[in-house]
Formats: structure tokens, sequence, C-alpha cells
């Protein structure tokens, strides 16, 4: 994913832009941003202030690092658990045998 090129400044004025009733289509335009990242915006950020855009960004960082950081460590997430249900849905199947169509 691309890096933001607009601060967490520069997005809460845009979005307070939006807030005051201005046109989203002439304020996107202006900023040089599309609707659709604007929209992304205001469904993320839309209420911050800037500080508290900065410290849910570390949040998130530090969510998806622990996140890693779980994956890699634990035994159990790698390996396929031994009773799962795909494997007991197999056997089922297996041990039905074969049905036959009559025509």
């Amino acid at each position: 994913m691309k890096a933001s090129q607009s601060s967490d400044v520069q997005k809460a004025f845009i979005l307070k832009q939006g807030r005051d009733g201005g046109a989203v289509a002439e304020i996107c335009r202006k900023a040089g941003i599309s609707q659709a990242t604007y929209f992304n915006w205001k469904k993320k950020y839309d209420g911050l202030l800037p500080t508290e855009m900065r410290r849910l960004k570390q949040l998130e960082d530090e969510n998806a690092k622990l996140k890693k950081l779980v994956a890699t460590s634990s035994p159990t997430a790698a390996a396929p658990r031994a009773g799962s249900r795909r494997s007991l849905r197999k056997s089922r199947t297996r041990s039905r045998g074969c049905r036959r169509r009559w025509t």
C-alpha cells in the first residue's frame, strides 16, 4: 500500500471543510485527492484531532507487530489441528462407500 502524502493536520483540515458543508467534489479537487480517499479518511478519522490520528496510527502499527509476533512464535497457530472439521468430513465420505446412481 502506498504511504499517504498528506499529513494528519491536512487530513483533519480537509475533513473539517467537509463537515462545515463544503462540496466534497470541490474539496477533493482542491486537495488533489479522490472522493474515495476522502470517504475512507472520513470513515477512519472523522472527529479526531491530528494528535489522536497519530496515536491511532501508532496503535495500529503496534497491533500489527504483535499479531505478526504471535503468528510466528505460536507453534499451534501454524500447524493444522488434528480434529478439524475438514478431516472429519473427508473420513465420513470415505466410510460411506461408493453410491451408484440408477438411471
